[in-house]
């Protein structure tokens, strides 16, 4: 099938080299600080939870709009990230390696020292019980750091783009 497929997001389908489809606001100003406006690449576009970044981005697939993808909270799930690093694996939706997105943007030494940390466990505790939820190796506390990395953002999705 091919993108002449008639829509009514034609439009927002087409403004960029990459549409990344993902669940809410905070996700999209997330990668807007860590992407834009250096990076014009992708735009992105709000879904509105998890299944729907899947919906979405499956439909417009199928409906030819083979750059389109999806970035989705890895929730209770699995990620797909060992997959995602495969370009021949198919996978459209990116099911991220934190149980949110918004996990990238921890602090650990904010955290150790904040009023609510009534049981005054230090930095590496609360470090290795939020470790959990967060990739391999992932460090928290700052914008791009552990999401660009462990994604490879511009180049999962350029190397799966026609």
């Amino acid at each position: 099938m091919t993108a002449n497929t008639a829509t009514h997001l034609g439009p927002l389908l087409q403004a960029r080299p990459i549409v990344l489809w993902v669940e809410d606001r905070s996700t999209r100003e997330y990668l807007s600080t860590v992407w834009q406006p250096e990076d014009q690449l992708f735009q992105l576009l709000i879904a509105g939870g998890n299944a729907t970044v899947v919906a979405v981005v499956h439909d417009q697939r199928e409906a030819g709009y083979e750059h389109v993808f999806g970035l989705a909270d890895r929730d209770f799930g699995e990620s797909n990230h060992d997959r995602w690093q495969n370009p021949q694996s198919g996978l459209a939706v990116f099911k991220a390696t934190a149980f949110e997105v918004e996990n990238h943007l921890l602090n650990w030494e904010a955290l150790a020292g904040c009023s609510e940390n009534v049981k005054r466990l230090r930095r590496k505790k609360i470090f290795a019980l939020g470790r959990r939820n967060l990739p391999e190796g992932g460090s928290g506390g700052g914008l791009a750091g552990p999401f660009w990395q462990t994604t490879g953002a511009a180049s999962w999705a350029t190397t799966r783009s026609t």
